[in-house]
């Protein structure tokens, strides 16, 4: 299994910030139904942090997901309201393997 994660840090009221990080995630699952991409925030430490995290069978399949939405224009309109809502240069993408 491969589970991929982003997360950065907000800069807007955090209420605010997990409402449009929800809302990206809604519409990415409505472009791939058969991938859920789920939303979290931190209890403890970096309360301030969104993480958005999927589960993939293989690499294969995050590849094809992420260029699937790479040239999805709406997917672009959809995450243009980052600039407003993160911390620039705070997005961090990890991609893990299950052991």
């Amino acid at each position: 299994m491969i589970r991929f994660q982003r997360s950065a840090e907000t800069k807007k009221l955090f209420p605010a910030a997990v409402a449009w990080a929800k809302g990206v995630a809604d519409f990415i699952n409505t472009k791939s139904p058969d991938v859920k991409l789920e939303v979290f925030t931190e209890r403890f430490g970096a309360v301030s942090t969104i993480y958005w995290i999927a589960d993939f069978e293989d690499l294969a399949s995050l590849d094809r997901w992420q260029l699937k939405l790479m040239p999805d224009a709406d997917y672009w309109k959809k995450v243009a309201d980052a600039y407003d809502v993160l911390v620039e240069g705070s997005i961090v993408d990890t991609v893990m393997m299950s052991a």
